[in-house]
């Protein structure tokens, strides 16, 4: 049998928080050997690069169920990379491969590795070239919880993190 050890996040990636301009690059069906928290054992490993504000080069697999409906995770990632899928038909995954989609990309605890929070249509022109790194983890949060699939704001969550933040009209 063999025997794991802990502290094995040597290669950990340290990453900003903050929206990078990704590329997708690969698209993997796997299967885990133990269901996640809900009993889903099939997984979409989406594999995807992005250069940060320093100028290094990142890739990160972030995994997703193999489900498809209009509230899916696969979707949400379909639609931000501009596919325009319909959930009542088949969809190939590997249509997702070169596309370009603006990601959150937060680590939530030093020493872990940095998850892909929300995924957004990608920016277009010169200003798409450039990342937008966190100013602060109250931030961070606020503009994940505020930024629709489709890249949209959800200005009813806008105005509720602003007044969760304890910002008003006067301030």
């Amino acid at each position: 049998m063999t025997v794991v050890t802990p502290g094995g996040n040597a290669d950990v990636p340290v990453i900003d928080d903050g929206l990078y301009q990704a590329t997708v690059k690969a698209v993997k069906d796997i299967v885990l050997e133990t269901p996640d928290t809900w009993g889903n054992s099939e997984k979409v490993e989406i594999q995807i690069t992005f250069t940060d504000t320093d100028g290094e080069t990142h890739q990160l697999e972030p995994r997703v169920n193999f489900k498809w409906n209009e509230r899916s995770t696969l979707f949400a990632i379909a639609q931000a990379c501009g596919c325009n899928p319909d959930p009542n038909t088949s969809f190939d995954t590997e249509d997702l491969i070169g596309k370009r989609v603006a990601v959150l990309v937060e680590t939530l605890e030093e020493g872990k590795w940095p998850r892909v929070q929300k995924w957004a249509k990608a920016g277009k022109g010169k200003a798409a070239q450039q990342t937008v790194p966190a100013p602060s983890q109250a931030a961070t949060v606020a503009s994940a919880s505020v930024i629709n699939a489709d890249g949209t704001l959800d200005t009813t969550a806008f105005w509720k993190e602003i007044k969760r933040l304890g910002f008003t009209r006067e301030s």
